[in-house]
């Protein structure tokens, strides 16, 4: 994140730079986790 923030780079290839634009938000494409935490997003 740091590496985005200070000279729009990405040194991790993992983590693509589209992830960052704020317009994911209002296309609707948020991000999900590969490894989900129990009970994340579940009413009681």
């Amino acid at each position: 994140m740091a590496d985005l923030v200070v000279d729009s780079t990405n040194s991790d290839a993992d983590v693509p730079r589209s992830d960052f634009r704020l317009s994911r938000f209002a296309e609707g494409a948020l991000l999900t986790s590969p490894f989900p935490y129990v009970g994340a997003g579940e009413t009681c």
